[in-house]
C-alpha cells in the first residue's frame, strides 16, 4: 500500500511540474507580445506631424507592418530612404491602399467557397485569372491544383509561398461571406494567405525592375497527407531559389504586426498508427488477461506529455 501511495505522489509532482512549466511559457509569450505592442506604439508616436501619407490620421490608414524586436530599431518609412528605387515603404503603402478593396473582395469570395486539399479547382482558376489580369504568366502544377508563376529577370531568384486549401470544419461565424459549404471552411486562414500573395504579385507587377526574379508558389493540399509540398517540389517549384518566404496568420500578434522566424514554424503534424495486442480472457478473471481499452487510454493521455507539454514544436531544427 505504501508503494502505491508513492507512485501517486510522484505522478502528482510530475503533473505539477509540467503545469508550472506551461504557465511560465505562457507568461514569457505574453511578455514578448506586450513588448512588441509597446515598441510599435513608440515608433508610431515618434513620427513627426505630417509624416502620414496624404495627411491621413494614423487610425484611418493602412497599418505599417513592422517587426519589433528588442535588439532591432525599426525606423519610420520616411527615415528609411528610397531603398526600393522608387518602390520603398511609402510606395508600398499607396499600392496596398489602391488594391485593398479588390483584395478584400477576392478574399471574401475565396472564404465563401472553400475547397479541400487536392480539390482546389475553382480556387486555382481564380488565382490563374487574377495573375493573368496583372500581366503575370502562371502555370498549373501538374498534379491538377496549385499555381507557380515567375516574374522579373536576372540570376537572383527569391520565392514567395502561400497555401490555398481549406479544412473539413463547419463555420459558425454568421458572417455575410461565411462558407457556403456545410462542413468545409477556411478555418486556418489560407484564404488570407493566398490573397496576401496575390496582393504582393500585383504590387510587384507595377514595380518595374525587380533586380532579379520572384517566383510565386500557391501550394495546394497543405492540410492533408501526403501534402501538396511534394507536388510543388516535383514541379520544380524550389529549383534555383536562393531563399523562400512563406507566411501564416498568427492570432497572437496584433493587427499591423509581422513576426519573422528563420526555419520551420507552424510545422505539420504526422500520422502514427499504433496497434495494441494482448491475451484474451474473461471479465471474471481480469488479472489473467490484458485490458486493451485501459492500455489505449493510457497511451492517449500519456503521449502528449512526452512532447507537447515539454517541447515547443516551433523550436525544431
Amino acid at each position: 500500500m505504501a508503494h502505491h501511495t508513492g507512485r501517486v505522489d510522484t505522478s502528482r509532482m510530475e503533473a505539477a511540474r509540467i503545469e508550472a512549466a506551461r504557465m511560465e511559457a505562457a507568461r514569457t509569450e505574453a511578455a514578448r507580445i506586450e513588448a512588441a505592442r509597446i515598441e510599435a506604439a513608440r515608433i508610431e508616436a515618434a513620427r513627426p506631424d505630417g509624416a502620414h501619407l496624404d495627411g491621413a490620421r494614423p487610425e484611418s490608414r493602412v497599418p505599417q507592418l513592422t517587426v519589433p524586436a528588442a535588439s532591432l530599431h525599426v525606423p519610420a518609412p520616411q527615415d528609411v530612404g528610397d531603398l526600393g528605387a522608387g518602390c520603398g515603404p511609402e510606395w508600398l503603402d499607396r499600392s496596398v491602399r489602391s488594391d485593398l478593396p479588390e483584395l478584400v473582395r477576392l478574399r471574401r469570395r475565396v472564404h465563401a467557397h472553400p475547397e479541400l486539399g487536392h480539390q482546389e479547382s475553382a480556387t486555382t482558376a481564380l488565382i490563374m485569372r487574377t495573375l493573368e489580369e496583372a500581366g503575370i504568366k502562371a502555370r498549373l502544377i501538374p498534379s491538377g491544383t496549385g499555381v507557380i508563376a515567375e516574374m522579373g529577370s536576372g540570376s537572383k531568384l527569391v520565392g514567395l509561398r502561400a497555401d490555398i486549401d481549406a479544412l473539413p470544419i463547419a463555420e459558425r461565424t454568421g458572417l455575410p461571406f461565411s462558407s457556403t459549404l456545410p462542413d468545409v471552411s477556411h478555418a486556418c486562414g489560407h484564404d488570407v494567405h493566398l490573397t496576401v500573395l496575390l496582393g504582393a504579385a500585383m504590387a510587384l507587377a507595377r514595380a518595374g525592375d525587380l533586380g532579379g526574379r520572384v517566383r510565386l508558389i500557391f501550394q495546394p493540399a497543405e492540410e492533408v497527407f501526403p501534402g501538396g509540398s511534394h507536388d510543388v517540389i516535383a514541379a520544380g517549384g524550389l529549383d534555383g531559389l536562393s531563399r523562400l518566404f512563406a507566411l501564416h496568420c498568427d492570432p497572437r500578434l496584433e493587427a499591423g504586426l509581422v513576426g519573422l522566424k528563420a526555419g520551420a514554424i507552424t510545422s505539420t503534424s504526422d500520422v502514427v498508427e499504433l496497434r495494441v495486442s494482448g491475451p484474451g480472457g474473461h471479465t471474471s478473471r481480469p488479472h489473467l488477461t490484458a485490458d486493451l481499452v485501459y492500455a489505449l487510454g493510457t497511451v492517449i493521455t500519456g503521449l502528449p506529455a512526452l512532447l507537447t507539454r515539454r517541447l515547443d514544436p516551433r523550436a525544431a531544427r
